[in-house]
């Protein structure tokens, strides 16, 4: 079930005391494959331009994206009191800077896809450190679905304080195991989504870059075998009767976008998540995504449609085979096919540069 670096999605019907529970989700076979593609004639562009504004956004986020990954991003003394993984069990604690370090990430992610910044705070962070510490001393399995701890027998060492502690943890986090080079590369993996074990369901995306989403805590225990366990703590209760921040949220997002956020080894898949608009996807929807500056274009089915995070409704889908994707193009997306007569199809346009403002080649 587990790929590669193994995570596992956060899912709403684990959470206690939840009043709310997801609906039923419709997975497509035809995932990678494109119903329908071309190569367009150019256009007569033969660059993207940006406006000023956009610019200023760039040169901001480079700026950001710079300092995040130069300054306390390494995984190694993260700890303000080191977590035993023998007896007597003891749950460490991480310092202040590793935490937020780690949230930083997060909104440099939320940023990216016009979400406001969020914070941490101590019983979030306490709880996600138990769930963490407990998986790592425990060693629990990364092929098994760890929410609730139900792939993990509860070791002799661990009380049932703790280990209570931690059921609920790890029921309302996104959980990561792995083995990570730096701070940073947790928060992408969980950001980009593509080695969950239930596939493209971009569930710890959706619950990341929330618009509902106020606070999460942090959580990070490595075991003997060098396996790092993570806990983000997303789910707050609370979090449901908030005013969604958007209606619609997308990754890519619209406006500007890093292209290195758009590349990995295997397949990436884009999102769209609806806060308010429920059961949208039919078997008549379709996603297309037009290059316009070079005018590759192609179009795919829905990898995924379901609730997550609060929101109605959550598509994924990866990008058709045709398309270029460089750090110097207009992209636009439209969803059609919808199940609304208000809004029977969605589209939105983003402009991509790079990072690395080295590389970065706008004009």
């Amino acid at each position: 079930m587990k790929k590669h670096r193994l995570l596992l999605e956060s899912a709403v019907a684990l959470l206690m005391a939840m009043s709310i529970s997801a609906p039923a989700s419709t997975t497509y076979a035809a995932t990678e494959a494109a119903l329908t593609s071309s190569t367009a004639v150019p256009t007569d562009q033969d660059a993207t331009s940006y406006t000023a504004e956009e610019q200023a956004t760039i040169n901001k986020l480079q700026a950001e994206y710079e300092e995040l990954v130069g300054s306390n991003n390494s995984i190694s003394n993260i700890y303000s009191t080191i977590p035993s993984m023998a007896a007597p069990f003891s749950t460490g604690a991480l310092t202040p800077e590793t935490i937020q370090k780690i949230v930083s990430w997060v909104n440099y992610y939320r940023e990216l896809s016009g979400l406001p910044a969020i914070n941490s705070n101590t019983d979030s962070n306490d709880l996600a450190q138990i769930a963490s510490a407990v998986m790592a001393f425990a060693q629990s399995d990364p092929q098994t679905n760890q929410h609730g701890l139900k792939g993990t027998a509860q070791p002799q060492d661990i009380s049932d304080l703790y280990w209570n502690r931690a059921i609920l943890g790890t029921s309302q986090s996104d959980l990561y195991f792995g083995f990570p080079s730096t701070l940073g590369s947790i928060v992408k993996e969980l950001i980009i989504d593509n080695t969950n074990i239930d596939g493209f369901d971009t569930g710890h995306r959706a619950w990341l870059l929330s618009p509902y989403l106020s606070k999460i805590g942090v959580g990070l225990a490595k075991a003997d075998t060098g396996r790092t366990y993570a806990s983000l703590l997303v789910a707050n209760t609370p979090d449901q009767y908030n005013t969604p921040s958007q209606d619609v949220v997308t990754y890519p997002g619209s406006g500007v976008f890093p292209v290195e956020e758009l590349q990995d080894n295997k397949a990436l898949p884009w999102s769209v998540a609806f806060a308010k608009d429920s059961d949208l996807v039919t078997d008549n929807t379709t996603i297309t995504v037009t290059n316009l500056t070079n005018g590759t274009t192609g179009t795919v089915l829905p990898s995924y449609s379901g609730s997550q995070a609060y929101s109605k409704t959550v598509i994924s889908f990866l990008p058709p085979t045709t398309l270029t994707i460089n750090d110097h193009s207009e992209y636009k997306v439209t969803i059609n096919g919808l199940n609304s007569n208000t809004m029977p199809s969605y589209s939105y346009t983003f402009k991509t540069f790079s990072e690395n403002s080295s590389l970065n080649n706008s004009n």
